[in-house]
């Protein structure tokens, strides 16, 4: 395309392989409200908070109905991505915590994403 220039170009491409191996490799991203839940989770991972979050903390930014959140995260626990434990400190609450399972997936898609984005863009870490 002519209104592109060619890192617009790359990033696009890059981005478009990222989205096939997503298909392919990462299911829980196949629905929106699986994409949201993925992310938040994977969030919580690569930042190594102490403790989990619990639902009511996910709700909240949420584009998705309480509901449509609810049964995902019933999928994720049946699929073994996440595990549902009682809080410590207020046992009506359940905290959910990323599986092995969940943490390999994040880490092979965070390896994919290196690698679609590494064949066309040099990207290089802000000091922070």
């Amino acid at each position: 395309m002519k209104d592109l220039n060619r890192r617009q170009q790359a990033t696009l491409m890059s981005l478009a392989e990222l989205q096939q191996w997503e298909a392919q490799h990462c299911t829980p991203l196949n629905t929106v409200c699986g994409r949201f839940l993925y992310f938040k989770i994977a969030e919580q991972v690569m930042s190594e908070t102490q403790g989990s979050q619990s639902l009511k903390d996910i709700h909240v930014d949420a584009h998705v109905s309480e509901r449509a959140i609810r049964l995902k995260l019933r999928e994720f626990e049946r699929d073994g991505l996440i595990e549902a434990v009682s809080s410590q400190s207020d046992k009506r609450a359940r905290l959910l915590t990323a599986t092995p399972k969940l943490r390999a997936l994040i880490a092979a898609h965070a390896q994919a994403m290196d690698q679609a984005l590494g064949k066309s863009l040099l990207v290089i870490e802000k000091n922070q």
